[in-house]
């Protein structure tokens, strides 16, 4: 159950990359909530944004590296 967005939220998705990492499960379910019951709980959006942010970063990381 993913409860707080912010750090314990990139925490709870950190475990998740490493236990689908090495090789402890092949799919990790979250559960999330559909709408705030509290101003810091997670959301289905807030995984997907997440997702979107680091993958953009990542990248442009990438890019970056690719140039030097």
């Amino acid at each position: 159950m993913i409860d707080n967005a912010g750090f314990e939220f990139i925490c709870d998705l950190c475990l998740v990359d490493f236990l689908l990492g090495r090789a402890f499960g092949n799919q990790v379910y979250l559960h999330l909530k559909p709408h705030p019951t509290f101003v810091s709980d997670a959301m289905i959006k807030d995984v997907l944004y997440t997702r979107d942010f680091y993958y953009k970063v990542a990248i442009l990381k990438f890019n970056l590296w690719e140039r030097d």
